[in-house]
C-alpha cells in the first residue's frame, strides 16, 4: 500500500535518531535557528513538507535550463519515492546518505524516500569529496552527482549496490567504473518519475 504524505515511517531515522512527526517539527525549528546553511535548508524543507498543504514548491537544479520554482503534489513525490524503493529493492532500516543540497529537488527527494521507506538517513554537508564520511560507514543507498563520484572512486565499493548518479556521466575509463554496477538517473524536475539509463543508453 502506498503511504500518505502525511505519514512518517516508524523506522525512519536521521543521524541515528528516530523522528516521528512531532519530533520532526522540533528538529526543523532547531536546524533553522541554530544549524549551518545546509541544515537550514533541511529545516525549511521539513516545515514545508509537514504543513497542511497538499503541494510544495521546489527549486529546480538548473541541469536542463535556468533554475526555477515549481509546484508539485506531495503525494506525487511519495509515489516517486516508493517507485525508487521498489526498483532498488530498498527496505526499512537500510542505510542512506544525504550529501546533496536539501534546497534542490534531488536532495529533497532523498529526504522523502527516507521518511516514506523507513531508511536510516545520515546528513552531511554537500561536498565534492565524500572521503570525510564514507570510510566510517557503509551505505545501502546514496544519490550523488558525477563530480562526487569522480572524486571518491576509491570509496565507491562501499555503496555501489544502490547508487543513482545524474545523467551527465563521468568521462573515459572512470565512466566504465561508475556505470559498471550503478544506474545513471536523469530526473526531470517537471515530473517526479525517473528515467533510468543503463550503460548502453548513454
Amino acid at each position: 500500500m502506498i503511504p500518505n504524505y502525511r505519514s512518517i515511517h516508524n523506522r525512519f531515522k536521521i543521524n541515528n535518531f528516530h523522528f516521528d512527526k512531532e519530533a520532526l517539527y522540533q528538529l526543523a525549528y532547531t536546524l533553522i535557528k541554530e544549524g549551518k546553511d545546509y541544515e537550514n535548508d533541511l529545516g525549511v524543507f521539513l516545515l514545508d513538507w509537514l504543513d497542511d498543504k497538499e503541494t510544495i514548491q521546489l527549486t529546480t537544479s538548473g541541469t536542463t535550463g535556468v533554475p526555477k520554482v515549481i509546484t508539485i503534489k506531495k503525494q506525487s513525490m511519495v509515489h516517486s519515492a516508493i517507485a525508487t524503493g521498489n526498483f532498488f529493492n530498498l527496505h526499512p532500516q537500510d542505510k542512506a546518505l544525504l550529501c546533496l543540497p536539501a534546497r534542490y529537488i534531488a536532495g529533497k527527494m532523498m529526504i522523502v524516500r527516507a521518511m516514506m521507506l523507513g531508511l536510516e538517513l545520515d546528513i552531511m554537508a554537500p561536498s565534492s569529496h565524500l572521503d570525510d564520511l564514507l570510510p566510517r560507514k557503509n551505505y545501502d543507498f546514496i544519490a550523488i552527482v558525477p563530480l562526487q563520484a569522480e572524486n571518491s572512486l576509491d570509496k565507491l565499493h562501499q555503496i555501489l549496490k544502490k547508487m543513482p548518479c545524474r545523467k551527465n556521466c563521468i568521462d573515459n575509463e572512470q565512466d566504465n567504473i561508475i556505470c559498471f554496477a550503478t544506474f545513471v538517473v536523469y530526473l526531470p524536475s517537471k515530473r517526479t518519475n525517473k528515467r533510468v539509463y543503463s550503460k548502453n543508453n548513454i
